[in-house]
């Protein structure tokens, strides 16, 4: 079944700018398209400014928020259960500091692969950091914390690298079960 209007040129309104033709497309005859001056005029116009939206749009991110410089930011999002209670100890300088480990299992049941990474907090001294002293291994957290690589030479002369990750934000999703309310 032939579609007669296909081949032959749609009729004009009297509202139809004179500028308007219908094109017919050879491969879809049944599909018309209406191109006109203005609108060809208009796309030309518009595509003159997008270069120039493109600069403002860039200019606007440029951070004009921020006196200081921008840096780059390696940000970690982790979800896995504690390995061992947290520990306090003190640095060198005597700063006090939280380091726990936290693991991560992906796979299937007969292939599972633990990945473990060491988490350090400089939480000061309130009950943001006794809560998380008080945390039992296996306690479900989600972590966000800020990722940086050393580089060192071990005590047999070996170079080792190291992804050390600073907490910044953590919250509990399950809490594990401390050895006092197992016994």
């Amino acid at each position: 079944m032939t579609n007669a209007s296909a081949s032959t040129s749609m009729p004009r309104s009297p509202e139809t700018p004179a500028s308007y033709e219908p094109q017919s497309n050879p491969a879809h005859p049944h599909i018309h398209s209406f191109t006109s001056t203005l609108d060809v005029s208009i796309m030309s116009a518009f595509s003159s400014v997008r270069p120039t939206l493109r600069l403002a749009s860039a200019a606007r991110s440029a951070r004009p928020f921020s006196s200081s410089a921008a840096r780059s930011v390696a940000r970690m999002i982790i979800t896995g259960r504690l390995g061992a209670e947290p520990e306090l100890q003190a640095t060198s300088t005597g700063q006090d500091i939280i380091k726990y480990s936290v693991g991560t299992t992906t796979g299937s049941r007969d292939k599972q692969q633990t990945s473990w990474f060491r988490i350090a907090s400089f939480l000061p001294e309130g009950p943001q950091r006794d809560y998380i002293l008080s945390l039992p291994k296996g306690t479900l957290v989600y972590l966000e914390g800020d990722a940086s690589i050393r580089s060192y030479e071990d005590q047999e002369g070996r170079k080792q690298t190291s992804l050390n990750i600073v907490q910044r934000h953590l919250d509990v999703l399950k809490r594990g079960n401390s050895e006092s309310e197992s016994q």
